[in-house]
């Protein structure tokens, strides 16, 4: 029995760890951009071309700074039956998983700026992107009536992405280079608890119980660059075509620290005294340095749209391929992995696969009076593979997002006593879908006590709300 719930919590813990809410999307970026739903990649030339496609900085035609902020996001997601078991009448018992949270950013600001490099047309932009920083409430809960787990986790992620970029290139087409440096922080609490919550006969009335405490202080660095590609054709249509290349790991250190409580609380013992064992209550504190890597996933995204100069009216089409990577994860280097009694903290190595996605969003922009514009975005991201149920994708989970985003802008013109400024309001609504792979538990053997499992596929549900406020001033050319 006690095998099956240390197997259960490594699930548990190693499906934290893919609940990543970064993985089901690409990063919300931008006022303007985020009202589209990203749709911006061949005709998007504001300062967050940066983030999108570097390219559309040659199209820039006054110095600006840009300001975005995540005034509000909230985002929950639940698997019921991530671990099956049977209690001793037979019947069937599923694990709840629930995570919710709120994320106080994305957020960026920019300042982008033209050149001019003889003949071409040319822009430049700098600026610090937050695509992540929040906080996600994680809870897994089972009863089995005798035998009841708990496990309650609360990470807290922030990424920093400082950015350069240029852009350069002719009527007819342009070309842009950005490098993003990549910072992220992982900051983990957890508690876990399993255990007899009534008396048990077969261990002389002795209640037997796990609890351990977990803290984790990750960071990462990594470099990735992204490349992109704009052709003006006829009538005003535009094609988009950016790159971004798998991150390259610079740095990953932190530590991670575990107090773990073993045995039965009722009956206390010397744990060096080897004739009490098992009626004992076992304690280790552990903290130790760990080594980290964070592996980005590139992606190939090609727009097609229209963008009417000296007018406000765009719509445009895009699609994406993100292509798969395996992120390594805390991995703990100087800790004895022979020490059994702390195997359910999860001091181990263990990697997590993000599959390859596609993507697709379409953005409508409309000018409805002089100064005021509306927009529309619709996208969805889907998981390249089906999730097949089998020892090779156990713990494994995967997301999909299906999203609404509405949006509005005002531009004032520019008057003797103040700058042109924007101003831009952007709500989107996203559906998650997921899918798991889990473990089933088969009842006990009536003569070993033994139980058998088998893997299992469970399907997922959530949904995520943000609002997205920003602006910017003009600064002159």
């Amino acid at each position: 029995m006690r095998e099956f719930w240390r197997l259960s919590f490594g699930v548990l813990v190693t499906c934290s760890l893919a609940l990543n809410p970064s993985t089901a999307q690409a990063s919300s970026v931008g006022d303007r951009e985020v009202g589209l739903a990203g749709a911006v990649i061949a005709t998007g030339w504001e300062p967050s071309a940066i983030h999108y496609n570097p390219a559309g900085l040659a199209r820039l035609q006054r110095g600006s700074l840009s300001l975005s902020a995540n005034a509000y996001q909230y985002e929950t997601r639940q698997l019921a039956g991530f671990v099956r078991s049977f209690d001793d009448d037979g019947n069937a018992v599923e694990s709840q998983y629930e995570s919710s949270g709120f994320m106080s950013f994305p957020a960026s600001m920019i300042y982008a700026f033209p050149l001019k490099l003889g003949s071409l047309r040319a822009g430049a932009a700098a600026g610090l992107l937050v695509p992540e920083a929040g906080e996600l409430h994680e809870v897994d809960t089972m009863d089995e009536g005798f035998w009841a787990t708990h496990w309650d986790q609360t990470p807290r992620r922030s990424v920093y992405v400082p950015t350069v970029g240029l852009g350069f290139g002719a009527a007819r087409w342009s070309l842009g280079l950005a490098l993003n440096l990549r910072i992220a922080q992982t900051l983990e609490q957890s508690y876990y608890s399993d255990g007899s919550i009534e008396e048990d006969t077969d261990s002389d009335g002795m209640n037997y119980q796990d609890m351990a405490f977990r803290s984790t202080d990750l960071t990462t660095v990594s470099l990735s660059p992204s490349v992109g590609l704009q052709l003006a054709l006829p009538k005003a249509w535009y094609l988009g075509l950016t790159a971004q290349m798998p991150g390259l790991h610079l740095y990953g250190a932190g530590k991670v620290s575990a107090v773990a409580f073993e045995g039965f609380p009722d009956v206390f013992c010397d744990p060096s005294d080897p004739d009490s064992i098992p009626g004992c209550w076992f304690f280790r504190d552990v903290e130790t340095t760990a080594s980290a890597r964070e592996a980005s996933q590139g992606h190939l995204q090609v727009g097609l749209g229209r963008r009417q100069a000296g007018a406000r009216d765009a719509f445009e089409l895009t699609a994406g391929y993100w292509l798969a990577a395996i992120e390594p994860d805390a991995l703990v280097t100087d800790v004895d992995e022979t020490d059994e009694d702390l195997d359910y903290v999860d001091f181990g190595d263990h990697a997590i696969e993000r599959p390859a996605a596609w993507s697709v969003a379409f953005g409508w922009e409309r000018q409805i009076r002089p100064e005021t514009v509306i927009r529309l975005g619709l996208s969805h991201r889907e998981d390249a593979a089906d999730l097949v149920a089998s020892e090779d994708n156990h713990f494994a989970q995967i997301w999909s997002q299906t999203g609404l985003s509405i949006g509005w802008g005002r531009r004032r013109a520019a008057t003797a006593r103040q700058k042109a400024s924007s101003t831009d309001l952007a709500l989107r609504v996203e559906h998650l879908g997921g899918q798991a792979v889990g473990v089933e538990w088969g009842a006990p053997d009536a003569g070993s006590g033994e139980a058998s499992y088998t893997y299992q596929r469970v399907e997922g549900s959530g949904f995520r709300i943000l609002f997205i406020l920003g602006g910017s001033l003009d600064l002159g050319d």
